[in-house]
């Protein structure tokens, strides 16, 4: 299975890239919380679209999506779940469950029941949901379903164009010159987390005018996972073919390779775009976890707020779990850590 890429295009903006051992986020709660016009949207103008949407998970879907990184909220902790019987007999159950009441027990039992047969029946349904957008959702800026130039910020053109200054060679002597020149292009703070912008305030300002119209709508609307309650898959909403998909494959793929050529930086074939979106009366915080993901972008894209800090930590193999590095995002920026 090839190297996968989360894209997390949300108020909350970071861009990360993560390795194949996971690197530990959180959110932070602190002051007022965003107040945040979420992205989604899948506006499709119905242009140029295929009749038939095909899902990147069906080309490409590993089975551990089914059993892996389960959230039970009531003690904030990601578990693996297979069916009831095997849970209750596991080692990590019999921690959770035992020294809870046969009520709290049973809710729990219920909620990881639920969420998977959200996960199996994931793919059917949002199959209907895409064909039902395709077909009827008229969308307030057609526009951002496009990867044009002038949505891309200077920085990230300049960028990329430090990666294909040496004109393809092949030598050592030049990779680690393009590295060393890419790195100084980049804000790292903490040690391997690097920040720089991705797109314009202008592209900004409509994705999030969009997404707020589409949220509006009457069209089908998925949850991005079983953490972020608000938000929206951007696959079903028509966002790939034009704009997230020449985004990794011209601006992402190019510099994950450079940085990450050890942890499948160089092999992204696919992956996984959603939104979430932060504020006083709904998701106010995210639970610390491990993405399922080799990279994960995600850009700043809201409008003003207080509050919202990422957390990052250690990955799951190293020694110590102890150490939280907290990161404000501005609009338009993004962030890539590297551990």
């Amino acid at each position: 299975m090839g190297s996968a890429l989360s894209f997390h295009l949300g108020r909350l903006a970071v861009l990360l890239l993560q390795p194949l051992r996971r690197m530990r986020t959180e959110s932070l709660k602190s002051g007022a919380m965003l107040v945040s016009d979420n992205l989604e949207t899948r506006a499709h103008c119905g242009q140029n679209t295929p009749a038939e949407p095909k899902f990147a998970a069906q080309r490409l879907i590993c089975e551990c999506f089914y059993t892996d990184n389960y959230h039970i909220k009531e003690v904030n902790r990601h578990v693996s779940y297979v069916d009831r019987r095997s849970f209750e007999n596991s080692e990590e159950g019999r921690k959770i469950l035992t020294p809870l009441g046969t009520a709290r027990r049973e809710t729990i039992i219920a909620a990881l029941e639920q969420e998977s047969r959200r996960r199996h029946n994931l793919l059917a349904e949002a199959l209907d949901r895409s064909k039902h957008i395709r077909a009827h959702y008229k969308p307030l800026h057609p526009e951002v379903y496009e990867l044009r130039a002038e949505w891309i910020h200077p920085e990230l053109e300049a960028i990329r164009a430090t990666l294909f200054s040496e004109g393809g060679s092949s030598s050592q002597a030049s990779k680690a010159a393009e590295v060393r020149a890419l790195r100084n292009r980049l804000r790292e703070y903490p040690p391997g987390v690097f920040s720089f912008p991705v797109f314009t305030r202008d592209f900004c300002q409509r994705f999030v005018a969009e997404a707020r119209h589409f949220n509006e709508s009457d069209m089908p609307k998925a949850r991005p996972n079983s953490m972020n309650k608000e938000g929206v898959l951007l696959e079903e909403c028509g966002y790939y073919e034009g704009l997230l998909d020449p985004l990794l494959d011209k601006y992402l793929k190019p510099i994950a390779a450079q940085l990450y050529p050890d942890y499948g930086g160089a092999t992204l074939d696919h992956h996984r775009s959603f939104t979430v979106k932060y504020h006083e009366d709904g998701d106010v915080e995210l639970a610390y976890h491990y993405d399922d993901s080799e990279v994960t972008l995600n850009v700043c894209l809201g409008e003003q707020f207080e509050g919202g800090e990422l957390l990052f930590g250690s990955m799951r193999d190293c020694a110590s779990q102890t150490s939280r590095y907290p990161l404000r995002h501005d609009v338009v920026n993004a962030m890539l850590p590297m551990f």
